[in-house]
């Protein structure tokens, strides 16, 4: 998809024009050539360290917060590559993981607090299908729908934007119209 496409409903400051993005990475060793790299800050590492990394894997866009890009001496207006530059990066990068993978179940919803998330969404995603909705649920215990679609585990609750919407897509083209999410 092209990286017009991915910014042209948000106002974002791109640097080098448009090219086409072939996928999404937080993390610098999941980026592949004519990725779009999102160097966030977080809670024990930012990701402004590993964009040399991202480069060096064939990153063919960045997207940095305005510090990054004044404090980063390999993003200069001449650099090989694509820069969104957002005071908002994970704002942005939900909005473009959206946009690139598409179609989400019609009906989400998010549980939030300390106690209590896992028991919720998994009660939500059973009531739904027993009212006949083709549900299905994310979070501590994997994606799960009439059974379990995939076990994966994160380090947080919820999945990365890019996984989380690759995988509601996923949900979505399987047709599942309802999802409960752990955020």
């Amino acid at each position: 998809m092209r990286l017009a496409e991915l910014t042209s409903a948000d106002r974002a400051r791109a640097f080098q024009g448009d090219i086409d993005i072939t996928g999404i990475a937080t993390d610098s060793r999941a980026v592949k050539p004519g990725y779009l790299f999102a160097a966030l800050s977080g809670s024990k590492t930012d990701g402004a360290q590993y964009i040399e990394d991202a480069l060096s894997r064939g990153a063919a866009a960045l997207l940095v917060s305005p510090k990054v890009m004044r404090n980063c001496p390999l993003l200069s207006d001449n650099s090989r590559v694509a820069v969104i530059v957002d005071s908002n990066p994970r704002r942005r990068l939900a909005r473009i993981a959206a946009r690139f993978y598409g179609p989400q179940p019609e009906i989400a919803v998010a549980v939030t607090g300390t106690n209590g998330k896992t028991s919720i969404v998994d009660f939500t995603r059973q009531i739904w299908l027993a009212l006949g909705r083709k549900a299905a649920s994310i979070g501590t215990l994997g994606v799960l729908g009439d059974c379990r679609i995939a076990a994966e585990t994160y380090v947080h609750t919820t999945p990365p934007p890019e996984i989380l919407y690759s995988q509601l897509a996923a949900l979505a083209t399987q047709g599942v119209t309802h999802v409960a999410v752990e955020a």
